[in-house]
């Protein structure tokens, strides 16, 4: 089962626990009530709420992937931070990073947001 799926069952699942308290239905017109929303949950369009990183161990970027990266950084004293960089795959080099750094994971530089036009 997808983590989508999962998230809209567990929303129907407060919806059906909210109506029950709420107004005490009726199987019947509780049921009914469920559908609807239900209804509306599939209406609403998928959205991926975590950025798809890569992490270093699994692989490195390659030429195909992209031209700039957010990287996951861990610094000696165990702090974590993200910056943007480059990847030369050829090197195996991350651009301006400091060899007290680890990069453990890593993904393309989103695409900015624009305005419906």
């Amino acid at each position: 089962m997808t983590d989508d799926l999962i998230r809209r069952q567990d929303a129907i699942m407060v919806v059906h626990d909210l109506r029950l308290e709420a107004v005490g239905c009726i199987p019947e017109s509780y049921n009914a009530g469920v559908d609807a929303s239900a209804s509306v949950l599939e209406m609403i369009p998928s959205v991926q709420l975590e950025p798809p990183w890569t992490p270093c161990s699994e692989r490195l970027p390659d030429e195909k992937d992209a031209d700039e990266y957010l990287i996951t950084c861990k610094d000696r004293y165990g702090d974590t931070f993200v910056k943007k960089t480059m990847y030369f795959p050829e090197d195996e080099l991350w651009w301006d990073i400091s060899p007290s750094l680890t990069v453990t994971a890593w993904m393309p530089v989103p695409k900015p947001y624009e305005v419906d036009k």
